[in-house]
């Protein structure tokens, strides 16, 4: 019987047919008999595939339908006389781009061929709640210095700083600085030997958005989670490292799948950004590199001790806050804490404005 003349059902479910092009993309060099795709199917995943309960009768109505739907399969008559259904080369990576760019990340997952205890592609880290000692105050009207002092502050820990609109902070909170530093401990299974292959990151993977585990020297050769901003053409990637910040670039080589257990805590950077000033300037339109100079100075602890912030709000991607420091050469008692904006402003690097949308 022709495989086109077998009256299949319009459309196989998106899933079944990732499977069945990765059986036969494994196999690609000698294809898989027609009648043994079933076999095969068992063994790759465990379960038996129920033709029935697709909606079809027959293995031949599945491959008509999958043929007609574009997947990147064909079937070949080989020399021998048995029909084989074989990946299509020329089809198969136009395909896969085709599933990366519609973010089929439950498709990827199969194709990739993913261990059980990774975390799925698209999901995402769970958002940050903020400890009960913290208040989100809200903008006062006056940013006088008695008002601003009566605003709820919290201790935290520069992590991360581009400019006076983009910081990355770390709540001094005991219960997220131990299960943080938990985290990190655990995270050094990855160098165990049994783990350096079976969660490398696929090339098929690779793509903006996925969360990893990557190998980050700057910080005790640790491995730290992060999330790909961009990769190219020779799989070098652009990456966010959730905890702490910071931009890198790094090889695939260096960088591992997430296991689930890693992916329960929240990201503990939270990024910020100074309120109610602008850069200064005509156009104000970006910081000068004296002002993200002088805002940098504060990872320094040789120069800046505690470091308080308020919370106002939310706005796009980080928070509002004001900062306030214990500068070691100004300050002159351990209470004597500098207002970072208004600093920035009596330096001339930067001026009070309502208009305070992020510039990075």
């Amino acid at each position: 019987m022709d495989v086109c003349d077998s009256g299949a059902k319009s459309t196989v479910s998106p899933l079944l047919g990732a499977r069945i092009v990765r059986i036969c993309h494994k196999y690609r060099n000698t294809g898989i008999e027609l009648h043994s795709i079933l076999y095969y199917f068992h063994k790759e995943f465990l379960y038996e595939l129920d033709l029935k309960s697709e909606g079809f009768d027959t293995i031949e109505g599945l491959i008509e339908c999958l043929v007609r739907d574009d997947y990147p399969l064909e079937v070949i008559d080989g020399c021998d006389g048995i029909r084989r259904l074989v990946s299509d080369k020329r089809k198969y990576f136009y395909w896969l781009s085709v599933v990366k760019v519609g973010k089929r990340y439950d498709m990827l997952d199969i194709l990739a061929d993913i261990p059980d205890d990774v975390m799925p592609c698209g999901h995402e880290l769970p958002e940050f709640q903020f400890p009960d000692n913290v208040v989100v105050n809200g903008l006062p009207e006056i940013l006088s210095g008695n008002i601003l002092n009566e605003l709820h502050f919290c201790k935290v820990r520069l992590m991360s700083v581009k400019s006076p609109h983009e910081m990355f902070v770390h709540i001094c909170d005991d219960d997220h600085h131990y299960a943080y530093h938990r985290l990190r401990t655990e995270m050094r299974s990855y160098d165990k030997a049994d783990n350096e292959d079976k969660y490398r990151v696929p090339s098929l993977l690779l793509f903006e958005g996925l969360l990893c585990a990557v190998r980050y020297h700057r910080i005790c050769d640790e491995w730290h989670r992060s999330i790909i901003l961009s990769v190219n053409r020779d799989n070098k990637c652009r990456l966010l490292l959730v905890d702490i910040g910071d931009v890198i670039e790094a090889d695939a080589k260096d960088m591992r799948l997430l296991l689930q257990k890693y992916g329960q805590l929240p990201a503990q950077a939270l990024k910020v950004q100074l309120t109610a000033i602008r850069p200064i300037g005509k156009s104000g339109q970006h910081w000068s590199q004296w002002a993200k100079s002088f805002v940098k100075r504060l990872e320094e602890y040789n120069y800046c001790g505690k470091i308080e912030c308020a919370f106002i709000d939310r706005q796009s991607d980080r928070y509002r806050v004001f900062i306030k420091y214990y500068d070691k050469i100004k300050s002159i008692n351990t209470n004597d804490l500098l207002f970072l904006h208004q600093i920035l402003v009596e330096k001339q690097l930067a001026i009070i404005s309502g208009n305070d949308k992020p510039i990075d």
